[in-house]
Order: structure tokens, then C-alpha cells, then sequence
């Protein structure tokens, strides 16, 4: 195990030594899909996905977490997050505005502008098991063009309702702060994201409703996966013309450690 949440050489967050490490572990994965009768090839070749994506192979991106948020009534919503230490998940802030009163930055409505937020668990997740890792985080930027995954249970359709059972993901590039068509401009604390493998002529790979929280990472060159950004807003899922907004995550590496530090 490596050490958590401590400022590292040239402004990274170190969670772990082994953090963004895409996991494949063949025979787990074999004996998981006889379980489940899981079939890739069954699975949302048609139907789209996250939108127009496709299913994440079992245990492949561990760091990604399903979350269940109390509303009134209650109801629940879903949203997704990510595991950045044993006992902390990174989320959008928007995701926990039904709790109440909560510590974090205050989140400018009118922009959805630091659509960040913290949640720490009450019992320390177990990195030490196979399906189960942090992903990496650092303070440097990613460059337009860069291509990432992102990845969810949200919305499957560009119209309509459908969540997905199983996790999904889209293949998704960086995009110019520009390509996001919104008339209140976006903070340098934003990005833009959306797919570049077309669906059909209409519509692309992209996150939708329900993966919000949800991380975007992409593989360095360093071989491991850090995180850019969480999924925020976007006007329509997988419309070419507007692609999506996350909150740009390096941005906010001293923020996280000042959260973080000390508090575990």
C-alpha cells in the first residue's frame, strides 16, 4: 500500500502507489462472468450507453463509485464518483444539494461554477482487494486533444429515460473551452469534453444524466490514469455540437489536500 493523501514532487496529489492502474486480473474476471452469465458482446452493442458508449469490462476501472443520494420523499437520485484515498470519494457538488448545509465551496448556481465536493466514508475502502483501487491525481493540466474515458451508469439515451445496470464507458477528448456553446462562458476552473467517435451522423459517445460526479481519466505517459475532470452539466447527451462541462480537477489538488490532510 502507498501513502495517502500527502503532497507530492511537483504538486501531485499521492493517494497511492498503485493508484490509476487499470486492473485486468483474468481469471477474477472469468469466474465473475460465469457467475453473472456476463457477456460483453451480449451487452449494449445496440442499445447505447452511457450515451453510444459500451460496457467496462469487470474490475477495469476501480476507482469509479455508484452513488445513492437521499432525496424528499424518499426517493433517491444516482450519481457517480471516484475513489481518490481509502476513505475518499470525489463527487460534483450539485449531487449532494439535497443533503442540506454542506462544508464545501460555494457552488455559483447560474454556472454550476466548483461543482466539487468531498465525501468521506465511514469505514476505509479495502485497496488491498483486487476490484477495488484509487485513481491518481496531479496538478498538471491536460492538453487540448488529450483522449480519456469516461465512465458511469447514467442516462443511456439521448431522448428519454434509461439507466444502465452495468458500468459504462465512452471514449471522450478535450476539447477548446470554446466548443462548449454556453452563453455564461465557462472559468478556467472548467473544461470541456466530448466524444470524437460518431454513433451515427446525429450523435456521439458522451456522459450523460446520472453519470454526474462521475470521473473523467485519461492514461499518461507514465502508463496510469488520472483524473481531469467530473462530470458536470452539458445542454444534450452526445449532441456533437454541445459537447459537455467537468470541473477541471487539477485546479483543485490544494483544495482537496487542505480537505483532506489531517482528516482521516
Amino acid at each position: 500500500s502507498g501513502t495517502d493523501n500527502t503532497q507530492g514532487n511537483g504538486g501531485t496529489f499521492v493517494n497511492s502507489d498503485v493508484c490509476g492502474q487499470r486492473q485486468t486480473f483474468k481469471s477474477l474476471i472469468g469466474e465473475l462472468e460465469k457467475m453473472l452469465k456476463y457477456n460483453t458482446n451480449d451487452r449494449g452493442v445496440a442499445e447505447g450507453k452511457i450515451v453510444n458508449g459500451k460496457p467496462a469490462a469487470i474490475a477495469e476501472f476501480p476507482w469509479v463509485a455508484y452513488l445513492k443520494i437521499p432525496a424528499t420523499g424518499g426517493s433517491y437520485f444516482m450519481c457517480g464518483g471516484s475513489l481518490i484515498a481509502k476513505n475518499w470519494v470525489l463527487t460534483a457538488a450539485h449531487c449532494l444539494e439535497s443533503l442540506g448545509n454542506l462544508d464545501k465551496f460555494n457552488v455559483r448556481v447560474e454556472t454550476i461554477r466548483n461543482d466539487i465536493a468531498l465525501i468521506k466514508l465511514g469505514k476505509k475502502a479495502n485497496v488491498e482487494m483486487p476490484h477495488i483501487n484509487t485513481i491518481c491525481l496531479s496538478k498538471e493540466d491536460f492538453s487540448i486533444g488529450t483522449k480519456c474515458i469516461v465512465a458511469g451508469w447514467g442516462n443511456t439515451m439521448t431522448a428519454g429515460h434509461k439507466t444502465s445496470d452495468i458500468l459504462l464507458r465512452a471514449d471522450i477528448r478535450i476539447e477548446e473551452n470554446s466548443k462548449c456553446p454556453y452563453s455564461n462562458g465557462l472559468a478556467d476552473t472548467q473544461l470541456c469534453a466530448g466524444g470524437y467517435i460518431k454513433h451515427n451522423a446525429l450523435s456521439l459517445a458522451d456522459s450523460c444524466q446520472g453519470d454526474s460526479g462521475g470521473p473523467l481519466f485519461c492514461l499518461r505517459r507514465d502508463g496510469v490514469y488520472y483524473q481531469a475532470g467530473i462530470v458536470s452539466y452539458g445542454a444534450k447527451c452526445g449532441d456533437p455540437s454541445a459537447v459537455g462541462v467537468y470541473t477541471a480537477v487539477p485546479k483543485y489538488i490544494d483544495w482537496i489536500n487542505s480537505v483532506i490532510g489531517g482528516n482521516n
